[in-house]
Formats: structure tokens, C-alpha cells, sequence
């Protein structure tokens, strides 16, 4: 992925491929470090490469926010991948923050191992202090 590149949300179709091609890409990076044995080398790569994905993803949040077209995030709300779910109730807090809140407690509540739920209360507490502001 090319982080130079602007994303500029053209219609809703192409913001919901854009936003769920980086959820995923996401949610497997993170899968690889905190779900599977990896050497340290490795880790360190997904790490990078979901960092990258959040840098992406945020700048796809800020055109949405422009645009009015956060509720496109909505559906994403019920991906089966718990990652993609989580990413896109933290971007959906602005836009429907009932069903968002619902969605980030309920991958709190996930059985033991939850590797998810360190990022969806790290999202709340981001909420709470304002650091999610998409004009930043």
C-alpha cells in the first residue's frame, strides 16, 4: 500500500472497498501477532504493517467525516472478523455511538484469549479524552 497516496471518497462504494480492504489487511496483521506463534522478526513486520493500515484507515475517516458518509462504516459494524469490528466501531463512535459503545463492550467481552479487547478499550478510553476527533 502506498502511504503517500490521498484518498479522495469518490462515491460510496469505492469508501467502503478502500475502508474494508485496510480494515482487513488489519485485522490479518493483528491476527499474526497476537493469534499465532511468529518469530520476533515477523511480528515486528505485521506491527508495521498494521500500523500502517491505522495511518491509512484514519485519513479514509477524515474524507467520510468531510464527505458525511461515516453510516457507510456502519454495515462493517457486523463483519465477522472481530479486528474489522473492532476498527470500524472505533471510526462509527462519531456517527452512531450507541451501537459503536455496543459493539466495542461486547469485544471486551470476548472468551479468554481476547486479544481484541485491549484495542476496543484503548478506543473507549480514546473516545472519553477526545483523541478521535477525525479533523486532527
Amino acid at each position: 500500500m502506498n502511504g503517500k497516496r490521498l484518498w479522495f471518497i469518490s462515491d460510496t462504494a469505492m469508501f467502503k472497498q478502500d475502508f474494508l480492504s485496510f480494515a482487513s489487511t488489519y485485522a490479518s496483521a493483528m491476527e499474526e501477532v497476537y493469534e499465532k506463534q511468529n518469530n520476533p522478526v515477523e511480528r515486528k513486520k505485521q506491527l508495521k504493517t498494521a500500523n500502517q493500515m491505522i495511518i491509512e484507515l484514519k485519513k479514509i475517516y477524515k474524507q467520510a467525516y468531510l464527505k458525511n458518509k461515516l453510516s457507510e462504516i456502519e454495515e462493517l459494524l457486523f463483519h465477522e472478523n472481530k479486528y474489522v469490528r473492532c476498527v470500524a466501531a472505533t471510526y462509527s463512535l462519531i456517527y452512531n455511538y450507541d451501537l459503536a459503545q455496543k459493539v466495542l463492550n461486547d469485544l471486551l467481552n470476548l472468551p479468554v484469549p481476547n486479544y481484541v479487547a485491549p484495542i476496543a478499550r484503548l478506543s473507549l478510553a480514546s473516545w472519553e479524552k477526545g483523541l478521535l476527533n477525525p479533523l486532527k
